[in-house]
C-alpha cells in the first residue's frame, strides 16, 4: 500500500464534518502560499466530494464572497511579497469570515447566509 492509498483510507475514516473542515484549512493554507506536497491531490479528492457540481476547482462560500466582494481590488493570492500595504491575502478571509459568524455578528451572518441561500434559488 503506497503512502498516499493509506492517506485517502485515512480520510475516508474521519467524519464528513471533519473532511470538510480539513478541506477548508488546506484551501486557505494554500491560499497564503504555503506549499505541502501532496496536498494538491488531497484536496482534489476532497473537493470532489463536497462540491455538488463536481468541481474540483477552489471555491470559497457564497455569503462570504459576496461579503468580501468589496474587498477584491485589496486581495492578492499567494505569499506576501515585497511590499503588499493596505492588500490583504485572499486566504485570510475564510477565517475572518468564521470569526465574525462565530464571535463578532453571529446572528447577522447567520441571516445573510439565509437571505443569500433565497437569493441563490430564484
Amino acid at each position: 500500500m503506497t503512502q498516499g492509498d493509506q492517506i485517502l483510507e485515512f480520510l475516508q475514516r474521519l467524519t464528513p464534518l471533519t473532511r470538510s473542515c480539513l478541506l477548508n484549512e488546506l484551501e486557505r493554507l494554500d491560499g497564503c502560499g504555503v506549499e505541502m506536497p501532496g496536498s494538491a491531490d488531497i484536496q482534489a479528492k476532497l473537493r470532489a466530494e463536497f462540491r455538488k457540481d463536481g468541481s474540483t476547482q477552489h471555491r470559497t462560500s457564497s455569503p462570504s464572497r459576496v461579503f468580501f466582494t468589496p474587498l477584491e481590488p485589496l486581495l492578492f493570492d499567494g505569499a506576501l511579497e515585497g511590499d503588499n500595504y493596505g492588500r490583504l491575502p485572499r486566504g485570510s478571509l475564510a477565517p475572518i469570515w468564521e470569526w465574525i459568524g462565530r464571535d463578532l455578528l453571529p446572528t447577522m451572518t447567520r441571516d445573510f447566509n439565509v437571505q443569500d441561500e433565497r437569493a441563490d434559488r430564484r
